[in-house]
């Protein structure tokens, strides 16, 4: 095997890592919203972060890094004719995740850890805990990462341009 087809193979394994987590961390969610026992809703809350650092964040680290690997070593162009090509375009779909992170998810993950704590500390679940686990915000953002990941696995498969 060559080191362009050992670092391809590297890249859907660790595509698969990062779709594992954001389907993963997606389930999690879906019963958190309906959580009302607090040990419960602490112990998904724990493996709902697990997912999220250990699988998405570092899928997608491993995602960008084998995908520049791949770009380089296969000497995939980025521009063709001054048009980008469907490297420049996945990139792009793929690094416009960072604000998301910056902007929604740090932000709203202490609002929602420091809400958590007090509840913790009371043994119950108020019903203000559940607004943000249903923040449009934060579902937006997943949306677009399940549609940036459909796409970019797509532009990756068919190379249409």
């Amino acid at each position: 095997m060559t080191l362009y087809g050992l670092v391809k193979v590297l890249h859907i394994l660790a595509m698969a890592v990062l779709i594992a987590g954001m389907s993963g961390r997606a389930l999690l969610r879906a019963r958190l919203v309906r959580g009302d026992d607090i040990r419960l809703m602490a112990e998904l809350t724990h493996i709902e972060d697990q997912f999220d650092e250990w699988l998405v964040v570092r899928g997608s680290i491993a995602t960008l890094v084998t995908g520049i690997l791949l770009t380089w070593l296969g000497r995939w162009p980025l521009l063709r004719t001054g048009v980008p090509t469907w490297t420049l375009v996945g990139a792009a779909l793929f690094l416009a995740t960072i604000p998301l992170v910056i902007w929604v998810y740090v932000p709203r993950g202490k609002r929602f850890s420091a809400a958590f704590r007090a509840a913790l500390a009371h043994q119950r679940v108020p019903a203000g805990l559940r607004a943000p686990l249903t923040d449009p915000a934060i579902r937006l953002s997943y949306l677009y990462e399940y549609l940036m990941v459909a796409v970019v696995t797509t532009l990756m498969v068919t190379k249409p341009f």
